[in-house]
């Protein structure tokens, strides 16, 4: 389990909890396995974890006061230096941190003495609190503010053949083919 915190965020928001967990099985380690010559390794995997994001400008749950002129006294009156809310981005003291869900499986294989390795990997992930600049109404006089608002899913499956063609003292010939498919909706 990881814990982060960040200064980018108000009290209240700035810590995250991001726990993760993996397991893997070697198949071709176990004793039901040993008597079967071609295949030289044999792996399922699974994890799980969740990752931050804190992305955003410094200050950002701040209004900001940035130098300012005002016009004090009559006629054309004297012209005082101050400090305003003059920003274009609003405060927002409630923005915590993006989160990731993402699950992943996949199984790795060799054989004839990892001659011939196969990999075949699947996921699937879930970002929440999206760290995003939301336009607001200008009569409140600013024009955005940095919100956590919508979820994205982004899913796919990754396959790699590798083979060892050729192996000799002075030369070597190795082939590696990948494949993906990747599908990413926004969800809200």
């Amino acid at each position: 389990i990881r814990t982060d915190g960040s200064s980018l965020f108000a009290d209240g928001h700035q810590w995250g909890w991001f726990p993760s967990a993996s397991i893997g099985w070697r198949l071709s380690e176990e004793e039901f396995m040993k008597d079967i010559d071609w295949i030289s390794a044999l792996k399922l995997r699974a994890s799980f974890g969740v990752t931050g994001n804190n992305n955003i400008p410094a200050n950002s749950y701040y209004d900001l006061l940035y130098p300012s002129n005002y016009s004090l006294g009559d006629g054309n009156g004297s012209l005082i230096s101050g400090l305003a809310k003059t920003s274009a981005t609003k405060g927002n003291r409630k923005i915590t941190w993006e989160q990731t869900y993402e699950y992943n499986a996949g199984i790795d294989f060799g054989m004839l003495n990892n001659r011939v390795n196969l990999t075949l990997e699947g996921y699937y992930s879930t970002t929440k609190q999206l760290l995003f600049k939301q336009s607001v109404p200008s009569f409140i006089g600013h024009s955005d503010y940095w919100n956590n608002i919508g979820r994205i899913r982004n899913k796919g499956i990754e396959v790699e053949i590798s083979t060892q063609n050729i192996k000799t003292k002075h030369f070597e010939w190795n082939t590696s083919l990948n494949m993906a498919s990747n599908s990413n909706k926004l969800l809200e």
